[in-house]
């Protein structure tokens, strides 16, 4: 168990990725509406002065409590953190799945699934057709389900679940950030831990010929709140 309340994340090929030929997993582009809550700090943002995001893994858009931070931010461990804004990284634990971080934390960078915020949507930047699709995601302290609805060009749709597994949760992760940070106070926590972490979660789809536009995301059950990268 996770001290923090129910949280979820993904991130979707801008931590986003998609395997044609069944063999290697690549990068998807978004549309930067595609996001609409700010999760991360990003690693140049000012003292506490003002909140530098606008949700929070701990509290929703409540943002109090701990969320994640950019490598670079905590000076005096700046290899904690999320994997610098614009990167590509290769998952710890499934080497041919590879995602493309957004392009800047200052903005942005989540969609937050709620009771207040009860869905959102990821559109492709230039629809393709895929064999499946992969997310990145996490929780708080509880796995949640999250249901999801893959829109493709021909107007079909493919629909499914999938469970968010604890920020604290077993081995497995995708990336380890080594860290948190209070999105109030700045005060870190948990640093060089092996927490918190995100978690690959795979979306088989049926329809390989017809161009994927977007992905809908909305919180299927579970007493907190979720979010989609």
């Amino acid at each position: 168990l996770s001290p923090m309340p129910t949280r979820i994340f993904a991130f979707i090929a801008v931590f986003a990725l998609a395997v044609t030929a069944r063999t290697d997993f690549v990068p998807v582009p978004l549309t930067p509406e595609s996001y609409n809550y700010d999760l991360i700090v990003e690693r140049d943002a000012p003292g506490p002065v003002v909140p530098v995001t606008s949700a929070s893994m701990d509290s929703g858009t409540n943002n109090t409590g701990f969320a994640w931070y950019e490598r670079g931010f905590n000076t005096d461990s700046p290899s904690s953190g999320l994997p610098l804004a614009g990167t590509t990284i290769t998952s710890e634990a499934l080497v041919d799945h590879v995602y493309e971080l957004p392009p800047t934390y200052r903005t942005n960078n989540a969609i937050l699934l709620d009771s207040d915020a009860a869905t959102g949507t990821l559109t492709l930047t230039t629809p393709a057709a895929y064999a499946v699709i992969s997310v990145l995601t996490s929780s708080g302290n509880a796995a949640n389900q999250v249901a999801f609805a893959i829109h493709h060009q021909d107007n079909s749709v493919e629909t499914g679940t999938f469970a968010s597994p604890n920020w604290f949760g077993p081995a497995g992760q995708a990336v380890t950030a080594y860290g948190r940070v209070d999105v109030q106070n700045f005060t870190f926590g948990g640093v060089h831990d092996q927490y918190p972490r995100l978690y690959s979660c795979d979306l088989p789809l049926t329809n390989l010929t017809s161009p994927v536009a977007r992905v809908d995301f909305s919180h299927y059950s579970g007493s907190g709140h979720a979010a989609v990268f």
